[in-house]
């Protein structure tokens, strides 16, 4: 995401990047502050992340996190999430998952 506004019970997220004719955009990685967990607001930032590409006409979005995360990919998912292979980035001493959504 290139920028995330919270505003009371408001989120807007904006993503960017070049789907190089593959109609597909790349996610960064988010976080929610510990002290902020259990309040839906990691759903509601995939919402907005994806609601946004759907509006720019991706097809697709795409994400990566780190192979040992379990339970955050089963999160991913369930939100209908798929792996799309794996990558072990430089400078990281643990492998990722490379994860798609097609968007409809």
């Amino acid at each position: 995401l290139g920028a995330v506004a919270a505003s009371g019970e408001e989120l807007e997220a904006r993503a960017h990047g070049s789907d190089r004719g593959l109609g597909l955009v790349a996610l960064p990685v988010g976080a929610v502050h510990p002290a902020l967990r259990g309040q839906g607001l990691g759903e509601r930032l995939c919402d907005a992340a994806e609601d946004w590409a759907r509006q720019q006409g991706f097809a697709h979005v795409a994400l990566d996190t780190a192979q040992p995360a379990s339970a955050l990919r089963a999160r991913y998912q369930r939100r209908g999430y798929r792996d799309a292979g794996r990558v072990q980035w430089r400078g990281k001493t643990y492998g990722s998952v490379l994860m798609c959504k097609e968007l409809r």
